[in-house]
């Protein structure tokens, strides 16, 4: 049985296409991201100001859920057979930006809805249930990130997250800032 089967799958693409040194593989000039302890702890802090971000990051503890910053610009997300959740961002990148915490906020909500039962439709799945079940496991991400984004705004006046979460779909977001303003008690 090969070793490869125990290593994570970023493990597995470090060793196939990172540079070779005096003939061995480097697995720390792969994808690992070279600032990945700085933006981790930075988005960490920021969620922490949270509520729907203290309660995830204590899911990801409580479950053991390893977080990679991988170097790319690719989907960020969740890996259920290693309990990983990948963050992307470029490679040059030395600190957290508000798109890095959202994607942070997607990649552990995944893990949640995985470990919940909303697990990711499968090939046997058919076309209208797999239609449905990933547009319920997307919205219910783009609502935590709205949850944590607008409680970050309300509790410390950032509004950072908001304004990203704007580039994409602004009347959206302005809509349920309105609301949550309008249904405050």
């Amino acid at each position: 049985m090969s070793s490869d089967i125990r290593k994570s799958p970023v493990d597995i693409l470090n060793a196939a296409f990172s540079p070779k040194n005096d003939g061995e593989r480097s697995t720390s000039q792969g994808y690992d991201h070279p600032h990945s302890d700085t933006i981790i702890t930075g988005a960490k802090r920021i969620l922490s100001y949270t509520a729907t971000g203290q309660e995830l990051l204590n899911f990801a503890e409580e479950h053991n859920i390893k977080i990679k910053v991988l170097k790319d610009n690719k989907q960020s997300g969740y890996i259920p057979s290693s309990d990983l959740a990948i963050i992307t961002c470029p490679a040059n990148q030395t600190k957290v930006t508000p798109a890095t915490v959202l994607n942070f906020i997607q990649a552990v909500r995944e893990a949640e809805q995985e470990l919940s039962g909303l697990k990711r439709p499968t090939g046997r799945t058919t076309k209208d249930e797999y239609v449905r079940i990933s547009l319920e496991k997307h919205e219910d991400i783009l609502v935590t990130q709205f949850y944590c984004s607008f409680e970050l705004w309300q509790n410390r006046q950032i509004e950072d997250l908001l304004n990203e979460m704007r580039k994409e779909r602004k009347e959206y977001i302005d809509e349920f800032v309105n609301h949550m303003l309008t249904n405050q008690s």
